[in-house]
């Protein structure tokens, strides 16, 4: 076993981070422009969050192309670190047992991803 390279999950992250604030300035334009009210949206956020951390998992684990649990997970924690500097930082928000849930869900959700994308990438076969 050679060095370990965090290059797969800083992949997953970027494309985590892309993909988000693309859909955020999507959905601010929507509530900018249209009558549909916030509330509205809120069904469509954490879906998309779900999705989005999947497939940056899927990257993470496709392109490390060993260990998708591992880098999965590296992603989830550091899309969950990033998310948690935002709320507490940004906001002043502390962490409460529905933020925890969500960070778990996150987190297996990433390793979910990185091991499906082990599976689909050609430097396992």
């Amino acid at each position: 076993m050679g060095k370990l390279s965090l290059r797969p999950v800083l992949m997953g992250l970027l494309f985590i981070i892309m993909i988000l604030l693309s859909l955020s300035l999507i959905f601010s334009l929507v509530l900018h422009f249209t009558s549909v009210p916030e509330t509205s949206l809120q069904w469509f956020l954490l879906p998309t969050t779900l999705i989005t951390v999947l497939i940056g998992g899927l990257i993470a684990g496709y392109q490390s192309g060993r260990k998708g649990w591992y880098f999965g997970g590296l992603t989830g924690l550091g899309f969950i670190v990033l998310s948690w500097l935002f709320s507490f930082l940004g906001y002043d928000a502390s962490v409460s047992l529905y933020t925890l849930m969500l960070y778990s869900g996150f987190l297996l959700i990433a390793m979910l991803g990185g091991i499906i994308g082990v599976n689909l990438s050609p430097q396992r076969r």
